[in-house]
């Protein structure tokens, strides 16, 4: 039987809607592309050993960098880009043109554009390569969702993450999906901003970047694909590779998504790991968590050969990481460390403005917007994360009422959000020149410092109110009201949500009037220091 290529796992179904489309063959070559023109030009060698992809079926070049694919109508040819090499890269953008999207007829009408009619199958579809260094250890740029609702919030991302980022010595970036906030002629407009930094920058997609208007399933990322390409595929970096998924699924008769890969992605995974070498380390990238991805365990299963795998996800505009075991559908060497990344964008860029008119758009969990620091080591990792426009060294807030008697002391607990901290930190606490080092326990719960913000936000809400004669507004009323006035205040903030990168301790008996340094110090999984401090005054009473 023969394999059919297309986005999604029932291509045939729209094909047969439409009227069946005759099966053609694929040939074509992946070459050193010794003159940087992008084309083959005789003396050009092949690349053999490089997977070509219909996005169900991988095939190997041959000893002359051949390859030959079967597809069915619309498709998505991809080369899976080999370590030590690089595929052809926008001049402008830097994203990588490692694919040819083959729409015959062109995309539907959808009220977002997608992909002009190509026409006939090429007689050769050729993909490009040049030799690139991977030696030794490298890092990426991770950006959660950096999901702008127009171009003031795409501006939003240049000046507040892109901005400070110019001149960063990495091997490349990646966007965890939520690209843009359902507003699909932004998706030119980041890949533009993001752009300027000059690096390759690979792209997953999210719930907030498919055609909501799709006839069909298979057609949920027509737009995405006119600007990016395959919603799906994979590349290789030195010893580690990664799988760029696309674990959403739009129920088109429902209008609403849910977490799926899907039969045909599957397969794609199927058929590309067995090319991998089984000493790399294999990172999926994804947008919704495993958590809620419905086949979540038959990837799993699909991973469970290598003994080095990490995995990335976005979509809760919170940070969190896991280790799934058997439990969760991990039957692997030890367990699955799976980090859901907090987002680019934070809270939905909202929150009040600050100096230079930026939301400060702090997540629900007390986290700061910003993106991670990813290091590889051949198949070790690292993971570091950066608040934007804050130093390397903020990695924490630390809590205290802003004064105490000395007999509340012992009754008061400071709290600690650890960004990225997790059940593998290790946290304690002191008051500089009192006492030794206390450990800190960790609990779940709301980050204070969210909820003093959140609440100043709802007491102006209020003022608003009842300036448009709104007495006894409800929620509802008092986010419109503060959206209303966005532009002056910053967005609405969503509710404080509850997070486990929350350590407490209590103070310590004996402190005398004046004022105290409280430290904190914590160490990450990846053996990572940090600390920060707080600042308490202890009053005497009479």
């Amino acid at each position: 039987m023969r394999y059919y290529s297309g986005l999604g796992a029932a291509l045939m179904l729209a094909a047969a809607c439409c009227g069946a489309a005759a099966a053609e063959t694929v040939h074509g070559r992946v070459f050193n592309d010794i003159n940087g023109n992008g084309s083959w030009d005789a003396g050009e060698p092949g690349v053999p050993g490089v997977g070509v992809s219909n996005g169900r079926q991988v095939v190997a070049t041959d000893q002359e960098g051949r390859y030959a694919l079967d597809i069915e109508g619309d498709a998505i040819l991809f080369v899976i880009k080999p370590s030590h090499w690089q595929v052809t890269l926008d001049p402008v953008t830097k994203l990588p043109r490692h694919y040819y999207v083959h729409r015959p007829e062109g995309s539907p009408e959808l009220k977002f554009p997608g992909v002009a009619p190509t026409g006939p199958l090429p007689a050769s579809v050729d993909f490009a390569l040049t030799p690139r260094d991977e030696h030794g250890p490298f890092t990426a740029l991770c950006f959660g969702d950096t999901q702008p609702r127009n171009q003031m919030e795409v501006d939003f991302v240049s000046h507040d993450v892109v901005e400070e980022l110019q001149g960063a010595q990495v091997a490349f970036g990646i966007t965890l999906g939520d690209l843009v906030f359902d507003n699909l002629d932004m998706l030119p407009q980041i890949a533009g901003g993001v752009g300027t930094l000059g690096l390759p920058w690979y792209h997953v997609i999210g719930n907030h970047d498919i055609n909501f208007d799709t006839p069909d399933y298979e057609r949920q990322a027509e737009t995405y694909a006119r600007v990016f390409g395959p919603p799906y595929y994979s590349f290789n970096y030195g010893k580690v590779h990664f799988l760029a998924l696309n674990d959403i699924y739009w129920e088109v008769e429902n209008k609403r998504y849910h977490g799926e890969l899907g039969e045909a992605q599957l397969q794609f995974i199927r058929e590309d790991l067995a090319l991998v070498p089984k000493d790399y380390l294999i990172v999926p990238l994804m947008h919704i968590p495993l958590q809620d991805v419905a086949d979540r365990e038959q990837l799993l299963e699909l991973l469970r050969p290598f003994p080095n795998t990490f995995s990335i996800a976005s979509h809760w505009h919170r940070q969190s990481h896991f280790y799934f075991g058997a439990e969760e559908g991990w039957h692997g060497e030890g367990q699955h460390h799976h980090l859901v990344q907090g987002a680019s964008c934070g809270s939905w860029w909202g929150g009040s403005l600050d100096e230079l008119g930026i939301p400060h758009a702090t997540m629900s969990d007390g986290v700061p917007n910003g993106y991670a620091l990813l290091d590889f080591d051949g198949t070790n990792y690292r993971v570091r994360y950066q608040a934007s426009r804050r130093p390397a060294s903020y990695q924490m807030n630390v809590w205290a009422p802003e004064s105490i008697t000395p007999a509340e002391g012992p009754a008061t607990e400071v709290v600690a959000n650890i960004f990225s901290g997790s059940e593998r930190s290790s946290v304690r606490m002191r008051v500089r020149d009192h006492g030794d080092w206390t450990p800190m326990t960790q609990f779940r719960g709301l980050d204070p410092f969210y909820v003093a913000n959140k609440d100043r936000e709802l007491a102006l809400a209020s003022l608003l109110a009842r300036a448009e004669g709104i007495e006894a507004p409800d929620d509802r009323e008092l986010k419109r009201v503060v959206n209303d006035n966005a532009a002056i205040v910053g967005r609405s903030l969503p509710d404080p949500r509850e997070t486990d990168h929350l350590w407490k301790a209590a103070l310590p008996a004996g402190l005398p009037a004046g004022y105290h340094v409280i430290e904190v110090e914590t160490t990450d999984q990846f053996g990572q220091r940090e600390s920060g401090t707080r600042i308490i005054r202890v009053v005497a009473t009479n």
